[in-house]
């Protein structure tokens, strides 16, 4: 929709926002923020989520009041 640049720009603001509160987040964006196109950007987020899956029964959530990188419990 955007072309090949733009789309990879934007993506990497929306994407920042959903990792930006789960383990290992703030290096993901900074990772993701070096990547130049979308593939890349597909690949990274995948590997991610699965590494992810493979340390947690469960997708975190942040606990209300706590700085999200200080505290995370998993949802139930």
């Amino acid at each position: 929709m955007y072309g090949e640049l733009t789309g990879v720009r934007s993506a990497r603001k929306h994407i920042g926002w959903y990792v930006r509160d789960l383990p290992g987040g703030d290096a993901f964006r900074d990772y993701m923020n070096t990547l130049e196109a979308a593939e890349l950007q597909s690949r990274a987020v995948a590997d991610f989520f699965e590494e992810l899956a493979a340390r947690m029964e469960r997708m975190p959530q942040p606990v209300a009041g706590i700085q999200p990188d200080m505290a995370l419990e998993t949802m139930e």
